[in-house]
């Protein structure tokens, strides 16, 4: 693969059903996210994925992104910026919560014109639609190599968009999109 040789172009993962299912209880969802956020923040997690994963874990939401993530360092030894790792951010946003993940960012994409593509692209029209960004952004612990991976839940797949601007990607950063289907375990 382009980028992490390693990391192939299609995972099929497999996750404890009831994992999913403690993630979107009120008090067992709670202990389970605080639980991997102290194991893994400073190289899987920052405070805003703390907080936007606190504020929706009730819907499911946010739990793929992370047990991917977790996955990739525990599988393959490598380290993950979990969603929002290109976006605009207010000024206060930035000094409170998401200056980690930016300077991150920085620092695995050194190169100013990547990173403008990455973080404009947000605002980049693709016909009529904005390019859609992976979920996750996957690097070696050295930060010489990194790839994207877009994941996806039971029943989830593909939209045309994604397909679009993860092509676009691939074509402008000559690296490479996995998509990482995962499934519950019976």
């Amino acid at each position: 693969m382009r980028g992490l040789p390693e990391l192939e172009k299609h995972l099929d993962l497999k996750y404890p059903a009831s994992l999913h299912e403690d993630w979107k209880d009120p008090k067992r969802g709670v202990k389970l996210i605080l639980k991997y956020f102290l194991a893994h923040e400073g190289c899987l997690f920052d405070l805003g994925n703390l907080i936007d994963a606190l504020g929706q874990h009730h819907l499911g939401y946010h739990f793929v992104e992370w047990w991917t993530a977790i996955h990739l360092w525990e599988n393959y030894r490598l380290l993950s910026l979990v969603e929002k790792y290109a976006g605009r951010y207010p000024a206060a946003d930035l000094k409170r919560r998401r200056h980690w993940r930016l300077s991150r960012f920085q620092e695995v994409i050194p190169d100013d014109k990547m990173r403008d593509f990455l973080k404009e692209g947000c605002l980049t029209e693709l016909g009529n639609l904005r390019l859609k960004l992976p979920d996750l952004l996957v690097y070696t612990p050295d930060k010489r190599n990194y790839a994207f991976v877009e994941v996806k839940g039971p029943g989830d797949s593909l939209t045309p968009l994604q397909e679009a601007s993860f092509k676009k990607i691939e074509d402008c950063l000559k690296k490479d999109v996995c998509i990482a289907c995962l499934t519950k375990k019976p």
